[in-house]
Order: structure tokens, then sequence, then C-alpha cells
């Protein structure tokens, strides 16, 4: 269970500091400014859920885990229901709804395998895991430079 902690950990914090600190002192246009920031409220609300959930990532409880995946996906439809003009942030839109279905699903796996006590599936859940943080650190990168001004 510690591998999933370490990979989650990574990934909410990613999103909460670098959303957050980006948005604050961003002064883009208003129509962009106020799309940015409404992605970037359901990325820390995301964020916040996660945190409480997994008792600040320490949990090694399957049930709360489970509950953090069920986080994640709620996470993908708030991104799906906005509803936002600028097409480069429907495409961030988009790409953030499914790494947070992708975060979901391996949640779920890495749980599954846990239970199984399939330590071949549990390491592949892990890997993707580390990819997803990855996708993600490059995405709310592209988000960020997008959302500051020039």
């Amino acid at each position: 269970m510690n591998i999933f902690i370490s990979a989650w950990r990574r990934s909410t914090i990613i999103i909460t500091f670098s959303l957050t600190v980006s948005f604050l002192s961003a002064s883009c246009s208003a129509p962009k400014f106020s799309e940015c920031k409404q992605l970037s409220k359901i990325a820390t609300e995301i964020s916040h859920q996660v945190i409480e959930l997994s008792d600040n990532r320490t949990t090694k409880n399957p049930e709360k885990v489970l509950q953090v995946a069920d986080v994640f996906e709620e996470g993908a439809q708030a991104m799906e229901s906005l509803e936002l003009k600028d097409t480069e942030l429907q495409e961030y839109q988009k790409n953030f709804a499914q790494f947070y279905r992708n975060q979901a699903q391996v949640t779920r796996d890495f749980i599954a395998a846990r239970d199984r006590k399939d330590i071949s599936a549990a390491k592949l859940a892990h890997q993707n895991m580390e990819k997803l943080g990855n996708t993600e650190e490059k995405l709310v990168t592209q988000i960020n430079n997008y959302c500051l001004p020039n």
C-alpha cells in the first residue's frame, strides 16, 4: 500500500500548489482568467478531498482508497460539466477529466491487485500511477503557462 501512497502524494501536491499559485498571480483577460479559475477550483477541491479522505495521504485502509477513486471519478464528471468557451482550455478540461478517470481506474486496479495478493499487478498499477503523475505534471505546466500572462 505504501507504494500507492507515494505516487499519489506527488500527484495531489502538484495540483494544489501549481494551480493555486499560478492563478493567484494571473492577470490575463477576464473571460480566460475566469475559465482558468474554474478549472483550478475543481482541481483544488479534488485535491483537498483526496487529502482528507486519505488522512493526509497516509491511509492504508482499502475502503478509504476506493473512496478516493470515487472522488477522482467525480472530479472527471465535474471537469466535463464545465462549459468553457476557450478552445485551448476545453482541451485541458478534456485532458484533466481523462486524467481523473485514469487515476480512478488505476487506484481501483491497485486495490484489486492488493486484495488478490497479486504483486505483479500491484507493481503494474504503481507504474501506471507514476506515468499518470508525469502526465499530470505536464498538464498542470501547460495550463499554468497558458493561464499566466505573457
